[in-house]
């Protein structure tokens, strides 16, 4: 007990790492028009673990890791290629994280310019 003059303190407990990805996670579908939603969740992600993904290197690395495909049967996706492109380029330096979103964005989110103007 604490209050006898003998006793030892109470261990101190293990420091609790900082949250990395919620495991399981479900693939993540190849981007296309549909997928802007997907592109908001990932910032909104990043931004809230600011603490674990706190360099662009992080956050380029979090982002290749979830592109996959869900069919393996049918080959590398156009995302898969594309991600494995990127990282042959930059393999030294990923690069700068805004560099990379526009890079991403630009293959493969389109606007639809028509349901857009309704």
């Amino acid at each position: 007990m604490s209050g006898n003059p003998g006793s030892a303190p109470p261990p101190v407990p293990p420091p609790v790492p900082p949250p990395g990805p919620p495991p399981g996670l479900p693939p993540v579908p190849p981007p296309g028009p549909q997928q802007n939603p997907q592109l908001a969740n990932v910032q909104a992600y990043l931004m809230l673990n600011q603490a674990v993904y706190n360099d662009d290197e992080k956050r380029i690395l979090f982002v290749l890791s979830y592109i996959r495909s869900t069919d393996y049967n049918a080959g590398l996706s156009k995302a898969e290629k594309w991600a494995d492109l990127w990282m042959e380029q930059h393999w030294n330096n990923l690069g700068a994280w805004t560099d990379f979103e526009q890079a991403f964005k630009n293959r493969f989110i389109t606007f639809d310019e028509a349901g857009e103007a309704i």
